[in-house]
């Protein structure tokens, strides 16, 4: 038997360092030893290798040491050199080492920058030929059973073999006299006889068990309050042992040595680096059947502040996704961003004082200020004899966590449903609260497995992030990652990530408005919009329609870019470099059909072009538009200008985005100093109807001025109009009137654009109605570009649901409304 060596860092990062095939001599469990073999040009070190111990375990001659061990990787990060952590016995009780880094959280870092490889690239350890297997490092990291590319890995990493055989001058051991200590070869010859003679043995899955939950940690307090309380320790003493710059004086190496010691301390025993532990599963299951388990098919929110698509679930509310040590700054309703928070208030990070999954680099988050869910249906009908015979069993797991003090919290159920959709059962992780994450930010392993009910057709799992941050404008921190639902059938498949469904049908003209800063409760039947309330009586009307996020701007951002861009603050123009696609090149760029190309037109109140305020619309944000004057000036029109364009399909543009100014788009004005005490006014009423009747007003003209046009009237012509707001009345995220960004979403088509099931039959549906599926500004961003025959700019609206229930004809009837 050979014996395998693993190094396992903190987070992710191993090194795999097997010995050459040795003999088949016997074994003893735990601590069962393998004699190498010799070479022809040196002796067997097993007549003058004395016997040590390993982690409490007597070590037979030809056995490596502990100081052995230690030696042997002399030349790695000396960062590197650990302790040897755990002996668990692998095949046949051949012995796995885990060895346990000394440099802690901060080891990936030391491998990126002492080997110039990305923290990721060795997020495993591998069975190698002539070693044992493990599925799992210490940290969490999938098993790869390819030994090409394990040795690929080792070698970029500069990764060799340990020999128990001669010494290669230079590398004497210093423990001892008269030992011979084991070398490190990384030439091409030892690492390619690893592929030689492969022991194949059955696979044996074997995954790590789940980190304490508070039962754990009330029963040893002191283990868990020091890891959090070090982690501070740690980061505070980041600070000082961090190099100054190029021209600052150095560093007295007295100070730094103390300082570096009492860091490892502080690591070495306290703060947790995951499980080590080991559990066995059952082969017999399916794969995880979730698609997009671990949220990495999609864009992260840049800023951590905004929602985004997830592909692969159905969405409520203002679920997120974000990259793991996302630093925080608050959102701030000012053209210049605010602070960047310290790495302390960070989202959750690979050296948090809770070890964060070592797979993936992005988890699923609940987003700004809602209750919010994800929700995925999987379809079990393959497994219906095995399920209706009693015998069907599932596990689902996940890692769950949250922010600091913040108690929101995440829960994940799986519904079993039969034929008709009919529940039959539940399961439930238990969730992660604050308490037992002892208030540090990170996650928690959680599983459950039980029988499937019978007739069970479909498992739907929904994801809860419950918002119960106690400062209601803030962030709702409840986090999820590496969600997994099994059943004992590997024949099952996961569901291949596929884009929602679109039946949006063609459009000649599409207009669009934004209103400001109102939620669904501050229009819905306020007596002063009666004409919004006059068009959610004739229309048609998206009950679950959602903004993105805070301030104002970030929500107009993405209908023409797909994305926030990370910026959570009203940045006016010139935001974006030349070079960033956007919804105005891509209309450009689109046949007409005509032999020309599509248009677009911005018409704003109170002037065109380069007026100010310039945010009122988005395009001048984008570069490669606010510094072309030319462009500019033949697309950025005053609103008076949009009667004329009106006066033949020819003359408007495809694409129209209209605009109030301060003064009538329900947000202010906000002058000072008698705007801003008036808005002051409005904030501190319950019902927040500063400006409604204004904005009301205003929307009446411009709507009237389009429905009484020669395009929109035009029996040959489709348009229609998405009338809607940016965000809710919280667009200074201080949870006054904060409706989760809840707001209204009215749809009006022309009578050419009307479903008829002859001569139009890819036509929206007329007359009013109600559309309760969920919908965001990523919805209609892609219900946009569907129906002007645009391609995506982002994952955001690829994977965006459609607005298909306001194409076709009435549900009930199949007739035209």
């Amino acid at each position: 038997m050979a014996l395998g060596v693993a190094v396992a860092t903190t987070p992710g990062i191993a090194y795999a360092l097997p010995a050459d095939a040795g003999s088949d001599s016997p074994t003893t469990g735990e601590s069962s030893t393998t004699a190498p073999p010799s070479t022809p040009s040196t002796t067997s070190s097993s007549a003058t290798t004395p016997s040590s111990t390993i982690g409490g375990t007597a070590t037979p001659p030809n056995r490596l040491s502990d100081s052995d061990l230690r030696d042997a990787l002399s030349d790695l990060p000396s960062r590197l050199a650990g302790t040897v952590s755990k002996i668990f016995g692998g095949r046949d009780g051949a012995p796995v080492v885990v060895l346990r880094s000394s440099g802690g959280a901060h080891a990936a870092k030391d491998v990126r920058d002492a080997k110039g490889s990305a923290a990721n690239a060795l997020t495993t350890v591998s069975k190698l030929p002539g070693a044992d297997t493990v599925d799992r490092d210490t940290s969490g990291g999938h098993l790869l059973r390819d030994g090409e590319r394990i040795r690929q890995q080792v070698q970029s990493l500069g990764g060799g073999v340990i020999h128990q055989s001669g010494v290669p001058a230079g590398m004497q051991s210093a423990r001892s006299v008269g030992q011979q200590a084991p070398t490190l070869d990384f030439t091409p010859a030892a690492i390619n006889s690893l592929s030689v003679n492969p022991v194949v043995a059955p696979p044996t899955a074997v995954v790590s068990a789940p980190p304490p939950d508070l039962e754990d940690i009330l029963e040893e307090p002191h283990t868990h309050l020091v890891g959090v309380v070090a982690h501070v320790a740690d980061a505070v003493l980041e600070v000082f042992l961090a190099p100054f710059g190029p021209g600052s004086p150095a560093q007295s190496p007295v100070l730094w040595s103390v300082l570096a010691f009492v860091r490892e301390e502080f690591q070495r025993p306290f703060i947790p680096h995951g499980a080590t532990g080991q559990t066995t599963t059952s082969l017999n299951q399916s794969p995880n059947l979730l698609v997009n388990p671990g949220a990495e098919a999609g864009d992260p929110s840049l800023s951590g502040y905004a929602s985004v698509t997830v592909p692969g679930w159905t969405q409520t509310g203002t679920p997120t996704v974000i990259k793991y040590g996302t630093l925080r700054r608050f959102p701030v309703p000012t053209a210049s961003p605010g602070p960047v928070l310290p790495s302390l208030l960070a989202f959750p990070s690979r050296d948090g004082a809770i070890p964060t999954p070592a797979e993936g680099q992005q988890f699923f988050g609940g987003g700004p200020v809602a209750d919010s869910t994800l929700t995925q249906t999987v379809d079990l009908r393959d497994s219906q004899a095995l399920i209706d015979a009693g015998e069907g069993t599932y596990t689902l797991s996940g890692d769950l966590g949250g922010f600091l003090i913040d108690p929101s919290r995440s829960t994940v159920t799986v519904r079993f449903l039969d034929e008709n959709g009919n529940q039959l059962g539940t399961g439930t992780l238990k969730p992660v609260t604050a308490w037992d994450r002892l208030f540090s930010t990170g996650f928690i392993h959680r599983s459950t497995s039980a029988s499937i009910p019978v007739n069970t057709r479909s498992a739907q799992v929904v994801v809860a992030f419950d918002d119960r941050n106690p400062v209601l404008g803030n962030y709702n921190n409840a986090y999820a990652d590496n969600l997994s639902f099994t059943v004992n059938d590997p024949s099952l498949t996961p569901a291949t990530l596929a884009r929602p469904e679109s039946t949006v049908g063609e459009l000649d003209h599409v207009f669009m408005v934004y209103l400001e800063n109102k939620g669904t409760g501050q229009i819905v039947g306020s007596p002063n919009a009666p004409f919004i309330n006059e068009l959610m009586g004739k229309y048609g009307y998206a009950s679950n329609y959602y903004g993105v996020t805070h301030p104002s701007d970030p929500n107009y951002y993405p209908i023409i870019g797909g994305s926030d861009f990370g910026f959570n603050y009203n940045c006016p123009s010139n935001c974006f470099p030349s070079g960033t696609p956007n919804l105005a090149d891509s209309i450009e760029a689109t046949p007409n059909g005509l032999g020309g190309y599509k248009t677009w037109g911005g018409y704003m109140e109170g002037g065109g072009g380069y007026s100010t305020p310039t945010d009122r619309l988005p395009f001048l944000a984008f570069s490669d538009i606010y510094n072309d004057p030319d462009r500019v000036a033949t697309h950025l029109f005053d609103i008076s200008q949009l009667k004329t364009d009106l006066a033949s399909p020819s003359t408007t543009p495809n694409f129209v985005w209209f605009a109030a100014d301060d003064e009538t788009n329900m947000e202010g004005p906000t002058d000072v100093p008698f705007g801003i005490f008036h808005w002051a006014l409005g904030f501190l009423s319950p019902a927040h109807q500063y400006n409604v009747a204004a904005g009301d007003a205003w929307l009446d003209d411009q709507v009237t001025t389009i429905m009484e046009s020669e395009t929109w009237n035009d029996p040959n012509t489709k348009s229609a109009i998405f009338i809607t707001f940016d965000e809710d009345y919280n667009n200074i995220t201080t949870g006054v009137g904060n409706e989760g960004n809840h707001i209204v979403m009215i749809v009006i088509p022309s009578p050419g654009a009307a479903y008829d099931p002859v001569t139009n039959p890819n036509g929206m549906r007329a007359g009013a109605f109600v559309a309760d599926d969920y919908y965001n500004h990523y919805s209609l961003q892609r219900t946009i570009e569907d129906s002007l025959g645009i391609d995506p700019l982002t994952n955001n609206d690829k994977y965006a649901q459609p607005m298909n229930e306001f194409w076709g004809p009435d549900p009930a009837s199949g007739l035209p409304a």
